[in-house]
């Protein structure tokens, strides 16, 4: 069965689509086990909690490019010699693989209004944004505004050279630290998405790959 090499980064996942990853290492493997580094929040890094028991997914990229994914739970916290994850590793069946794609990302600068709600009340607020791709955007947001990873957002933006307007929901994958002007980078994933959409979208990273270097 394919394995991940020695050191090779891992992404665990508290369930196959939670949008919330943790960051890892494969240390290990012996007989049916993996060993991993303790996973730990990209952005925060703390470690993600559970008990002996918890089950969660693992997720790595193999040579080929593909992703491969599998539900697995933890065993044990040992020792060798810091403290790592014991795993149940996979059987053949249990492993996924997909053929994710990777978008290319260009910077671009122009308004986005994005709304956003709480417990009890809706917002819309005009930002711009920083940088996009085919998967997603990254948007400027000031300290007022209050989104964290996981929760969904609508996004609705104009192409500028395309005048094609966009407007979808999008889930938090990270929002960065405060700049010295109290201002985040906040990274969305495009979701409920048109193809047809998303190619205009990828048209115009074209554009502005050529634009910026001409």
């Amino acid at each position: 069965m394919l394995l991940p090499i020695m050191g090779q980064t891992l992404h665990v996942r508290r369930t196959r689509n939670d949008p919330v990853t943790f960051n890892s290492r494969f240390v290990e493997f012996r007989q049916t086990f993996w060993y991993l580094d303790i996973p730990l929040h990209p952005e925060y890094h703390t470690p993600l909690l559970g008990e002996l028991g918890t089950s969660f997914w693992v997720e790595f990229r193999a040579q080929d490019g593909a992703l491969y994914s599998f539900p697995t739970h933890l065993l044990s916290i040992e020792s060798i010699p810091l403290q790592v994850w014991q795993i149940q590793g996979p059987t053949h069946s249990e492993v996924l693989r997909e053929q994710r794609r990777d978008f290319f990302r260009v910077p671009a600068s122009f308004p986005v209004k994005l709304e956003y709600d709480n417990e009890t009340h809706k917002f819309q607020v005009d930002v711009m944004s920083k940088d996009i791709s085919g998967g997603g955007i990254a948007i400027i947001i000031p300290k007022s505004v209050l989104i964290h990873p996981g929760s969904v957002v609508r996004v609705r933006f104009t192409l500028p050279n395309l005048n094609f307007a966009v407007d979808t929901l999008c889930i938090v994958i990270r929002v960065g630290p405060a700049n010295d002007y109290a201002y985040r980078i906040a990274s969305l994933e495009f979701t409920d998405f048109k193809e047809s959409i998303r190619q205009k979208i990828i048209q115009f990273t074209f554009w502005r790959q050529r634009y910026t270097q001409e």
